[in-house]
């Protein structure tokens, strides 16, 4: 038995071997993310049976953002949820990330059924959504086939 250690890098680029973890940890990373590209990485290094623990930002995240932030009356601060929410849709509905300037640090949505199925295309199912979960940032316990 090896000890093990944590390293950071890109989730749409990661420096290791395939199949090479047993284990794969996103916590409120993966809205940051080219989605697609980062859950190719995540299933790519993954042993088969290997476990990946995901939490997520929902689209009720920023709803309730908005909710917050609407009391400011401060354009800026309402704007970036909206422009989040608009960036998700658009993730979901053509199945690319939006790019460009404008685009850098900003988030997407995901839900579980999209994530589901980007999941299922990659060999990767989840297993169950774990305790700390919530409508707006739900966390899950996802296996890869």
């Amino acid at each position: 038995a090896g000890k093990g250690f944590f390293m950071r890098a890109l989730g749409e680029e990661l420096p290791f071997a395939d199949e090479s973890f047993d284990a794969v940890i996103c916590w409120v990373a993966l809205p940051y993310m080219n989605n697609h590209k980062a859950l190719s990485e995540f299933a790519r290094v993954l042993r088969p049976k290997g476990k990946f623990f995901l939490k997520i930002h929902a689209p009720l995240f920023y709803w309730g953002m908005i909710k917050e932030r609407v009391k400011t009356l401060n354009p800026k601060q309402i704007a970036y949820p909206l422009i989040c929410l608009t960036g998700g849709t658009i993730n979901r509905l053509s199945g690319k990330h939006p790019g460009g300037n404008f685009w850098k640090g900003k988030e997407v949505y995901q839900t579980r059924k999209s994530l589901a199925r980007e999941l299922e295309k990659r060999g990767l199912k989840i297993v169950k959504e774990l305790p700390d979960s919530n409508d707006g940032t739900p966390s899950f316990l996802i296996e890869k086939l």
